[in-house]
């Protein structure tokens, strides 16, 4: 069972750190990275047989660690459930300014062809509840963890200060875990970056393909690790980068008012102001904008 879990954020450098901490020699991350047992279980039961072999390379590791992101925006449920099984389960949040990350996961679901319409048509038509959206409310998420969790236990790693201090920000992490902390985590630029597909079809089909159809257990295990293989690569030759457009100012604006407070929530947990997160400064640039029109209208 592991003894830590980055629970999310999407789009907000879980893969990094599950990538990072990967390193680290007394630390085993699970294979895949999201093993999602506690979201998946049936008649309110895990499989613990499945659990455990996610972590089959363990070789005496003080730190055993997975990164399914779907557990910060599960239901009170699964999250008694995690508590139920592993009380004492250290608990890493990954977070990146809300609005970026909303936008970024907003694109990538248009990517992958799970969404259709602009980002104000999902807005409007789904409010708060919108996927999007619903996944950067941080401190709503955070809190409902700690009403069985010790605040000790819980972790906060903000990407843009990782990104901005990399050796020191994952000491700090390190010594979280009661690994040594001299080890210098290698950065891999290129870890889920932004991407579209060159073509759609193709995508489809190679996922069907490497998801297997219910005679892949007749194929011996050697071909299967090729096919696995050759389906990867196809998949990453068929990405292209992909840069998000802006979102409109009306767009911004509502979305600041809603991440504000949740921002304001994750300050008061880490006891110190973020400042690297451009959502906090929206509302005041606004006014400043408003005042001067208002000035140059009178002239």
């Amino acid at each position: 069972m592991p003894t830590f879990i980055i629970p999310g954020a999407a789009r907000a450098g879980t893969t990094t750190l599950w990538y990072c901490l990967d390193q680290h020699p007394d630390i085993l991350m699970s294979k895949p990275k999201e093993p999602k047992v506690f979201v998946r279980k049936r008649e309110n039961k895990i499989n613990l047989k499945l659990y455990n072999k996610v972590f089959d390379d363990y070789a005496g590791e003080k730190a055993i660690g997975e990164a399914s992101v779907n557990y910060m925006i599960s239901s009170d449920e699964t999250i008694e459930t995690i508590y139920e099984h592993i009380p004492d389960v250290k608990i890493i949040f990954s977070l990146r300014d809300p609005m970026k990350r909303a936008v970024s996961h907003y694109w990538h679901r248009i990517n992958e062809r799970r969404y259709r319409g602009s980002l104000e048509e999902l807005i409007t038509q789904k409010g708060l509840n919108n996927f999007p959206v619903y996944y950067s409310l941080y401190n709503t998420h955070i809190q409902r963890f700690l009403k069985l969790f010790p605040r000790e236990n819980i972790y906060i790693s903000i990407l843009e200060e990782l990104n901005q201090d990399w050796d020191e920000s994952f000491s700090e992490i390190f010594r979280f875990l009661n690994v040594d902390d001299n080890f210098r985590a290698i950065k891999h630029t290129s870890i889920n970056r932004a991407y579209t597909r060159r073509s759609y079809p193709l995508n489809r089909f190679v996922r069907k393909m490497l998801r297997g159809y219910r005679y892949k257990k007749l194929i011996p295990q050697p071909i299967r690790d090729v096919g696995k293989a050759v389906t990867s690569k196809i998949l990453k030759l068929n990405q292209k980068p992909f840069q998000a457009p802006p979102i409109s100012p009306d767009v911004e604006r509502e979305l600041a008012e809603v991440f504000i407070p949740e921002i304001e929530g994750i300050e008061k947990l880490i006891g110190r102001e973020i400042t690297v997160w451009p959502t906090k400064h929206v509302l005041d640039i606004t006014a400043v904008q408003n005042k001067f029109s208002q000035k140059k209208r009178s002239l």
